[in-house]
């Protein structure tokens, strides 16, 4: 009859341990993502940047060729 009684408990603090390593592996995950995304962000504006840089560049050498 304990037992039955403990049983739902014990499922429980299972399932709180459970939870709160989800919590903290989803933190992790987070952060690594957020970095990522600002890394990504950080290499798309210098990707636009040297494709203008270029774009000059390739204008420049057009008007002293011609």
């Amino acid at each position: 009859m304990l037992f039955f009684k403990l049983r739902p408990l014990l499922r429980s603090t299972t399932a709180e341990k459970e939870l709160a390593a989800l919590k903290e592996e989803f933190a992790k995950l987070k952060d690594v993502f957020d970095k990522s995304e600002a890394k990504h962000k950080e290499v798309q504006e210098r990707q636009v940047a040297l494709i203008q840089e270029k774009n000059d560049l390739a204008l420049q050498l057009q008007s002293r060729t011609t």
